[in-house]
């Protein structure tokens, strides 16, 4: 075979032609394009092969300066890589981790602005602390009308932010209305009446723990879906 001709058996074993630092470089590229999902990967590890081919044609046996020439003209292997995804992808998405929350508010949507969770989650909170009162029922209504109109929360989370927002104002009222309860008795010794009154603990420490407690969830319940819809707002 004379110099300058293309031996076949290069064809199909490129480690013969190429050697084994060649093809170290281009599994590496492999490996990094196979990392980032590219999959036209086989395509680009061919024509970086063939370039390879075309580099080293003419050089003299056992001159292995072309080749080395030629891989550092090629580059990292991981910036080729990089530079294939982006290629494949232009929006950048392709290696970015899936979002946790699965919620999309669909174009168009009413009220999907940025104030939307602070108005609704606060009148539904601030009349249900406030509630018996003629006021307070107007708010709880207001409130409970845009969060149930708005796109930024599923059904599930809509139910659980009325209970959120409603339970700290009723586990209030609970404790006002229940904790001083009086209870009063006559008694009669003959010629003298005596009334004796005394007060009972409305279910003592435990059912004040449980009050406590439901009104901790219902702020922090609230806290939650807040955050959830403001992410959304900014996101719609």
């Amino acid at each position: 075979m004379t110099m300058g001709q293309h031996d076949p058996g290069a064809q199909h074993g490129s480690a013969a032609w190429l050697g084994a630092h060649a093809e170290r470089y281009l599994a590496e590229v492999d490996a990094a394009l196979l990392a980032r999902g590219v999959q036209d990967r086989a395509e680009i590890v061919a024509g970086m092969r063939e370039h390879l081919r075309e580099a080293t044609h003419g050089a003299m046996p056992g001159d292995g300066a072309a080749l080395r020439d030629a891989l550092r003209r090629m580059g990292d292997p991981q910036a080729i890589a990089e530079a294939a995804a982006d290629d494949a992808d232009p929006s950048g998405a392709q290696g970015v981790a899936p979002v946790v929350d699965d919620h999309v508010v669909a174009p168009g949507s009413r009220w999907v602005e940025s104030w939307v969770p602070s108005v609704a989650l606060g009148l539904l909170l601030v009349g249900g602390l406030l509630v018996g009162l003629v006021l307070p029922v107007v708010l709880v209504i207001a409130g409970a009308v845009l969060l149930w109109g708005s796109a930024l929360w599923t059904v599930q989370e809509k139910a659980l932010a009325s209970a959120s927002t409603l339970a700290p104002g009723l586990a209030l009222w609970f404790v006002l209305g229940f904790s001083g309860v009086e209870e009063c008795s006559t008694q009669s010794t003959g010629v003298d009446v005596q009334t004796v009154c005394s007060s009972s603990g409305g279910g003592g420490a435990v059912m004040t723990a449980v009050v406590f407690v439901v009104a901790i969830a219902g702020v922090v319940g609230s806290g939650v879906l807040w955050q959830r819809g403001m992410v959304r707002a900014t996101a719609a």
